[in-house]
């Protein structure tokens, strides 16, 4: 009896660990649901409570390499930041816009042995501007990631090119 209950437990173990290991996802998901929190925490909508920025904010510096750099072809925005920095620069491109999105599309993968992910995607920004205008532009981006303690981290972006409207 003790011997049958031993083996059993042994096979579940088995399972639980075979389970975890088959169900993870791939680096590529992993990266993929980066871009997507990235989108969830620059997405400015009105009336957005100092609370939600605050907590936005916090998100967004979770998200980034120490230190980061950023290559937009603008001086503004053109360095290496720490992520707080990299937080603070981005809460100043949101307050100029009363509703802004950022959406990702054409997502390019290529896994490196360092641990690090060269991607390029194109990305889209709409919104109001607070002057009235309204803003929809497209860009190709070259972002490096890092996995660091096992979360995949944003540690350069880069403007590739301004895509025109079709």
């Amino acid at each position: 009896m003790v011997i049958r209950r031993s083996h059993l437990i042994v096979v579940l173990v088995i399972a639980v660990i075979g389970g975890i290991w088959l169900f993870r996802p791939s680096d590529e998901k992993q990266i993929k649901k980066r871009f997507r929190v990235l989108t969830e925490v620059v997405e400015k909508k009105p009336q957005e409570s100092m609370l939600t920025l605050a907590a936005k904010a916090t998100k967004l510096s979770s998200l980034f390499t120490s230190p980061c750099q950023l290559s937009t072809g603008s001086s503004f925005l053109d360095g290496t930041y720490q992520p707080t920095e990299v937080a603070q620069v981005i809460a100043s491109l949101r307050s100029r816009f009363s509703d802004m999105s950022l959406r990702f599309t054409d997502i390019t993968i290529e896994l490196t042995e360092d641990d690090t992910a060269d991607v390029l995607v194109t990305a889209r920004l709409t919104g109001q501007a607070s002057g009235g205008d309204r803003a929809d532009e497209y860009r190709e981006l070259r972002c490096i990631l890092k996995k660091v303690d096992g979360t995949w981290l944003f540690s350069s972006c880069e403007v590739i090119r301004v895509l025109d409207k079709q």
